[in-house]
C-alpha cells in the first residue's frame, strides 16, 4: 500500500498527484482475469461451430454458436483495453508520485539550510548591534568577500531551490489533471449493446428461447438437447435449468407432456454431486412459488430426484409422480404391489413424524433397463421427519432381500431408531432439537438366496451391487449436505466440496448395507459425522484400505483423531458371515483364479479398520432396573423373542443411536449385567438369571434389583444414563 507524504511544506497545493497506485493490482487484474474468463466461453463456443448433424436449422444454430464466439472475442477485447488502461495509468501514477516526492525531498532539504542559515544570520546581526563599530568578522560571515558567499547568499539560494520545487510539483499537478482525464476516456468500455446491434443473427446472448426463435429452431427440440448435454458438466446442467424457466409455465408443461421420459425419471448429471446440487440449490432458490408448482406438476420424476431442491418440494413431487404411475395400467403385477405398498408406508399415524418420500426411482422401468426381473424396479427413501428441517439426519442403509416392498417393515425400524434417537437427545438435555431418521432404499439389493441363484450378477457374496450403490448413496450424502449446508449462493464457477459438510449426518447400515457403505465413504466428496454398522456382511478389502490409510473414509474424526465408525455384532447371527466368509475360505483352500469365481473381491468384519470401536450387543439392565434384550437374529427388526438389531428397548440399539446422535462417549458407560446371586437353602450362593418373565411392567422388581447390585462390583458413575422411556 503506497503511503503519501502528509505534509508538503515548503510547497504550497499538497500533494500533486494523490492515490495508491498497488491499488491498481486489482483493478488490472479483475479486468484481466474477466478477458480470460471470456475468451474461456469463446472456445467452448468454437467447439460447437461445427454440430455433428444436418440441415439447415442446425446450419442456423452452427452460425449462431459463430457469432456468439465473435462476440466473445470483441468483449473479452474490451476487457483486455481496460486492463490495459488501468496498468497505463498506474505506471504513469508512479512516475508522477516518484518526481513529486522527490521534488518534496529537495524543498525540505533546502527549507532546513535556509532556516540554519537564517538562525545564524540574525544571531550575527544581534552581536554587530552591541559593538560600537562595525565587525569586519561579522560582515564577511554575513556577506562574504567581495559581495558574494556569505550567509545571505546560502538563504537566497535555499529560496531558489524551494522555487525550483515547486515549479516542478506545479508542473506535475497539470500533468495529472491531463493524465488523469486521459485515462478515463481510456477505461471506458463499449457498451454490450453496441457490439452486436449490427450481427446478423441478433443478440447470441439474449434468453436463449429468443435466440432459438428467432433461428426458426423448435423450442422443444432445442431443449431436449440441452437436456441431454446436463449430465456432462455442472455449467452445461445449469444451462439446461436456466433455459426451463425461460418457458411460461404453459409451456413448461407443454414440453414435458411431449417428453415424458424427462417427466417421469431422474436427471441425468455430472459425478460433480456436490456442484450440482449447489447449481440446483441457487436455481430453485431463485423461482417464485408458482413456477416452483408448476415445475412440480409438470416435471415430478426430475423435481422429485434432483439434489439442490428442498424435500418437502421433493415429497410433493414424488408423491404426484407415484399417484400418476400407480394409475398405469401397463405395469406388471409386481411392480404395481411395490408402489402399492410405498403408498402405505408413507402415510404416518397419528402421533408419529410426518413421512416425506424423498427419492423415487423409476428408471428401471424403461424398456433399456428391464432384465425380467421386478424385485428393484422401484428405489427410493422415505424419511420420518423432516429432511429440511432436521438438525441431525440419520440415513438407514438396508441390505439383502429389502426392496421398497419390504419398507413397512423398515418403517418399523425407522420408527424404533427415531424413538431411541429422541431418548438420546432427552437424556443429554437436546430434546429441543429435530432429528429425522431417512430409509434408503435409493440402490439395487441382492435378492434373496434361492432368487440369486438365477441372476449370477446379484450375488450378495459380490460387491458388484455394493459398489453401483455405494455410488448412488454417495451422490445422496452429498446432495443432502450440499443442500442443507449454510454456505451461503455463490457464483464461483467451482466450489469447494468440503465446505458443505456443514450439516450433521449419520448412517446406520445393515448386513450387505454396510458393504454398501464402505463403498460410498470412499467416494463421497462431503464427510459425515459418523457410521454405525449392524451385523456386518463384510467390508471391501479395497474399503477397510481405504479406512486404514491416509485420509481414511469420508468420516469425521474424535478429538483421538479416530474416524467416528461403530459397529456391532451377534453371537447368535449365523447369516452375517455369509457374506465374508466365502472369500475367507476360498482365500485359504483355492487358487486365486479359482477363488476370484466365489469372490470378486474378498470381505472384511469392521474389526479389522483400525478406527473402528465395537459395541456389545448382549441384554442389559438400567440402574433404575429397565430391561434391555439382546439381540437373537440377524434381522434389522425381528420379533420379540427373536430381537433384531434395531428392535426396541435392545442394548444394540441403545448403543447404536447413541453413536449416532453423536454421543460416543456413552459406548464406555456400562449395563448391569442380567445376573445375581442367591442363598440356597444350605446357605450356598447360587447364581440367577434375570429374563423378560421376571419383568414386572417393563422393570426389573426393586427386591430383585437390589440382588443383582449386591452381586456385581459396578461403580454408578460407570453406568450409563437413562431418563424416562415413556413417550
Amino acid at each position: 500500500m503506497s503511503t503519501r507524504p502528509s505534509d508538503w511544506s515548503p510547497l504550497t497545493g499538497g500533494d500533486p498527484c494523490p492515490g495508491d497506485p498497488s491499488a491498481w493490482d486489482a483493478i488490472v487484474e479483475f479486468w484481466a482475469q474477466r478477458s480470460r474468463d471470456i475468451d474461456g466461453y469463446r472456445e467452448k463456443l468454437y467447439q460447437h461451430t461445427s454440430i455433428d448433424a444436418e440441415g439447415k436449422t442446425f446450419g442456423r444454430l452452427e452460425g449462431t454458436f459463430s457469432d456468439g464466439a465473435g462476440m466473445a472475442s470483441l468483449i473479452s477485447y474490451e476487457f483486455e483495453k481496460a486492463s490495459d488502461a488501468a496498468r497505463s495509468w498506474q505506471r504513469k501514477l508512479e512516475d508522477m508520485q516518484s518526481r513529486a516526492d522527490e521534488a518534496l525531498r529537495k524543498a525540505k532539504a533546502a527549507k532546513t539550510a535556509q532556516d540554519d542559515a537564517q538562525i545564524k544570520a540574525d544571531g550575527l546581526r544581534a552581536e554587530a548591534a552591541k559593538d560600537k563599530s562595525p565587525d569586519p568578522i561579522i560582515a564577511v560571515k554575513l556577506h562574504g568577500l567581495f559581495g558574494g558567499g556569505g550567509l545571505e547568499d546560502e538563504i537566497a539560494d535555499a529560496q531558489a531551490d524551494i522555487e525550483a520545487a515547486q515549479k516542478v510539483v506545479d508542473d506535475i499537478r497539470g500533468e495529472y489533471a491531463r493524465e488523469s482525464a486521459s485515462a478515463v476516456g481510456g477505461y471506458e468500455l463499449a457498451s454490450v449493446e453496441g457490439i452486436y446491434k449490427n450481427t446478423p443473427r441478433g443478440n447470441p446472448f439474449s434468453k436463449s428461447v429468443n435466440v432459438v426463435d428467432s433461428l426458426g429452431i423448435e423450442e422443444a427440440q432445442y431443449l431436449k438437447m440441452l437436456e441431454s448435454k446436463a449430465s456432462q458438466s455442472p455449467e452445461d446442467l445449469e444451462r439446461y435449468l436456466e433455459a426451463l424457466t425461460d418457458l411460461e409455465a404453459d409451456e413448461l408443461r407443454e414440453y414435458f407432456a411431449g417428453n415424458p421420459d424427462a417427466a417421469k425419471y431422474p436427471l441425468l448429471v455430472s459425478e460433480e454431486a456436490v456442484e450440482n446440487a449447489v447449481v440446483v440449490k441457487d436455481w430453485w432458490a431463485a423461482l417464485d412459488k408458482e413456477y416452483r408448482s408448476a415445475l412440480i406438476d409438470a416435471a415430478p420424476g426430475m423435481i422429485g430426484n434432483l439434489n439442490g431442491i428442498s424435500y418437502g418440494a421433493r415429497d410433493k413431487a414424488n408423491r404426484w409422480l407415484l399417484k400418476r404411475t400407480m394409475a398405469d395400467s401397463s405395469l406388471n403385477a409386481e411392480t404395481q404391489k411395490i408402489l402399492d405398498d410405498l403408498f402405505k408406508s408413507s402415510i404416518a399415524r397419528p402421533k408419529e413424524p410426518h413421512r416425506y418420500i424423498t427419492s423415487l426411482d423409476l428408471s428401471n422401468l424403461k424398456k433399456e433397463n428391464e432384465d425380467k426381473y421386478s424385485y428393484n424396479n422401484v428405489l427410493a427413501s422415505l424419511s420420518l421427519g423432516s429432511l429440511d428441517d432436521a438438525d441431525k439426519v440419520s440415513i438407514v442403509v438396508p441390505g439383502m432381500a429389502n426392496n421398497v416392498s419390504s419398507m413397512e417393515d423398515l418403517v418399523t425400524a425407522g420408527l424404533n431408531t427415531y424413538n431411541e434417537q429422541r431418548f438420546a437427545l432427552k437424556d443429554h438435555g437436546d430434546e429441543d432439537q429435530n432429528i429425522a431418521v431417512n430409509l434408503w432404499i435409493g440402490y439395487e439389493t441382492p435378492p434373496e438366496v434361492w432368487v440369486q441363484a438365477q441372476y449370477p450378477d446379484k450375488l450378495v457374496t459380490d460387491v458388484n451391487l455394493a459398489r453401483e450403490g455405494g455410488q448412488k448413496l454417495a451422490d445422496y450424502v452429498d446432495g443432502l449436505n450440499a443442500t442443507k449446508s449454510d454456505v451461503a449462493p455463490t457464483n464461483q464457477t467451482c466450489v469447494d466440496p468440503e465446505q458443505y459438510s456443514d450439516p450433521f449426518i449419520s448412517i446406520i447400515a445393515h448386513s450387505y448395507g454396510t458393504t454398501t457403505t464402505g463403498e460410498a465413504m470412499k467416494l463421497s466428496e462431503t464427510t459425515v459425522d459418523n457410521v454405525v454398522l449392524y451385523a456386518s456382511a463384510g467390508v471391501s478389502e479395497s474399503s477397510v484400505a481405504d479406512s486404514n490409510v491416509g485420509d481414511g473414509w469420508q468420516v469425521d474424526r474424535d478429538e483421538q483423531g479416530r474416524q467416528k465408525i461403530f459397529y456391532t455384532d451377534s453371537m447368535e447371527d449365523w447369516t452375517a458371515p455369509g457374506g465374508y466368509a466365502p472369500g475367507w475360505i476360498a482365500s485359504a483352500i483355492l487358487p486365486d483364479y479359482a477363488r476370484r469365481v466365489i469372490a470378486q473381491e474378498f470381505r472384511f468384519t469392521p474389526e479389522f479398520m483400525k478406527d473402528a470401536q465395537r459395541f456389545q450387543s448382549t441384554e442389559g439392565i438400567s440402574a433404575d432396573g429397565q430391561f434391555f434384550e439382546d439381540v437373537d437374529t440377524h434381522s434389522l427388526v425381528g420379533e420379540a423373542g427373536d430381537e433384531g438389531f434395531a428392535y426396541a428397548d435392545t442394548v444394540t440399539s441403545l448403543y447404536g443411536n447413541r453413536a449416532a446422535m453423536g454421543y460416543s462417549d456413552d459406548l464406555a458407560k456400562k449395563f448391569y449385567e442380567p445376573w445375581y446371586f442367591e442363598q440356597n437353602f444350605r446357605g450356598e450362593p447360587v447364581m440367577k438369571r434375570v429374563t423378560a418373565d421376571d419383568l414386572v411392567d417393563g422393570k426389573v422388581p426393586a427386591d430383585v434389583m437390589e440382588k443383582v447390585k449386591a452381586s456385581q462390583n459396578t461403580s454408578e458413575a460407570d453406568l450409563i444414563n437413562l431418563g424416562e422411556r415413556e413417550g
